[in-house]
């Protein structure tokens, strides 16, 4: 293989000095770095494009690598209500966040909210990276005990044209 390797591994996420032949218990805090991979990375857009039938596309991508190209017509409203959030707790500092898809196929991206006070809030967007699939793996520092992921979590859908959804019902772990 000849040129530099651009692919990307979870396991240039460690130091060179640190890294384990397989996964242990002993890795696990440093796979947060590794989750900022997982999510798709938007390279451009949205953009409008005129109503003309026909348009033309160039890109360049990096091999291997897969470039998704959403095209959609803009609705009346706004995304529907996000419902059927679920928690599902992964380890003692993790937690999947999990909801139903929304009708609209024009997601840009779905905020998770977190808030440590009540299931009205206020809340705080915990994913830093857009996610357009319907689940969020929410990793705390190892050195935070379990009570800093009790709380609430809701979901909301956000489109291209940067419309919110309504918020969704509140779920917690203690219920």
């Amino acid at each position: 293989m000849k040129g530099k390797d651009t692919r990307v591994y979870p396991y240039r996420g460690y130091p060179p000095t640190t890294r384990p032949d397989h996964n242990t218990g002993n890795s696990v805090p440093s796979f947060p770095f590794c989750f900022f991979f997982q999510e798709p990375v938007r390279t451009t857009g949205p953009t409008a494009l005129s109503s003309q039938s026909q348009f033309n596309l160039s890109m360049m991508l990096p091999l291997p690598g897969i470039k998704l190209i959403h095209i959609c017509a803009k609705s009346i409203s706004s995304p529907s209500q996000v419902e059927g959030v679920r928690l599902i707790v992964v380890s003692s500092y993790e937690v999947l966040v999990t909801w139903r898809d929304v009708q609209s196929r024009c997601i840009l991206t779905f905020e998770v909210l977190f808030s440590i006070k009540s299931a009205k809030g206020p809340f705080k967007r915990v994913n830093e990276v857009d996610v357009i699939f319907t689940s969020y793996h929410h990793t705390l520092s190892e050195d935070k005990d379990r009570s800093a992921s009790q709380g609430w979590y809701a979901v909301v859908a956000v489109d291209y044209w940067e419309r919110r959804s309504p918020i969704s019902e509140s779920v917690s772990l203690a219920e």
